[in-house]
């Protein structure tokens, strides 16, 4: 999973220097497997956001927010710029191929505004963290750096052999998959996933089945026992941590679905890992 995509390095080469942040959201599960990129580029994983996403129901209104801005770039197909519910300017760049969507780009953790980020955002104007913000970006720089990064996407699916014409993936299961990747260490609920998207939760869970080819709670115990498995290979940390750390609040159980996915319990992979290594 740490295999990424030159579409990472063009990343981080825009980002040099630069205190905004890239995320890229894509929507067909071939393009995004191949082109594949880490959590923080997927959701924005900045210093920022993190810490308003660990206040009371955080992380729910930033997925919200999410959620509004890629329903209005796949409406209107057109790239746009606005403020997040936290006070953060945001330029979002929807790239579209034959008709189809292929991705949405984000351009985020901008400070444009800063008498509407403190009101929104509640923090004190000495708070250190406003200095891990991007001071301004104009809208033109970000249509810039999202029309290079539009046109780098389109060459790479270009180079590649094996065709990605594929169904496109529901922009809500999109962003339900992206919220089960980086935030899979929280308490996690069907129901409450639907209940922020205002969907219903046997028909949520049902299209997320018939769009991902897997169900949403064995795709969550994936995600979490792969954590599981990195922390095992290359922590000390107790069983009962690890269990905590990767979303698993009964250690029982996790040692169940362990075992159950693996053939031997956490402790006899960590041993087997370790003499592995020797």
């Amino acid at each position: 999973m740490d295999n990424f995509s030159p579409l990472y390095d063009l990343i981080q080469a825009l980002q040099y220097g630069n205190r905004f942040h890239i995320s890229i959201e894509f929507f067909n599960r071939a393009i995004r497997s191949r082109l594949q990129l880490p959590f923080r580029h997927i959701i924005h994983g900045t210093a920022f956001c993190d810490a308003v996403k660990l206040r009371p129901n955080g992380l729910n209104r930033c997925m919200r927010c999410k959620r509004l801005a890629t329903e209005k770039a796949r409406k209107t197909q057109k790239p746009f710029g606005g403020y997040c519910v936290n006070g953060a300017y945001e330029y979002c760049h929807p790239v579209y191929k034959d008709n189809s969507l292929l991705c949405i780009i984000f351009v985020g953790n901008i400070l444009r505004d800063r008498e509407l980020f403190l009101r929104k955002s509640k923090l004190s104007p000495q708070d250190p963290i406003i200095d891990t913000m991007e001071p301004d970006t104009p809208d033109a720089v970000c249509q810039k750096i999202a029309q290079v990064l539009a046109s780098y996407i389109c060459m790479l699916l270009n180079a590649m052999d094996e065709p990605t014409k594929e169904k496109p993936i529901n922009p809500t299961i999109a962003a339900v998959r992206s919220y089960l990747d980086c935030y899979f260490y929280h308490d996690i609920t069907l129901s409450g996933l639907a209940q922020l998207y205002h969907y219903n939760e046997k028909y949520l869970g049902s299209l997320f089945k018939k769009q991902l080819g897997i169900s949403f709670h064995d795709y969550l115990n994936q995600r979490r026992l792969y954590h599981a498995k990195t922390l095992l290979t290359h922590s000390r940390d107790s069983i009962l941590d690890i269990a905590a750390r990767s979303g698993f609040n009964n250690v029982t159980y996790f040692n169940r679905i362990f075992r159950a996915n693996y053939g031997m319990t956490p402790s006899q992979f960590r041993k087997n890992s370790a003499n592995t290594r020797k």
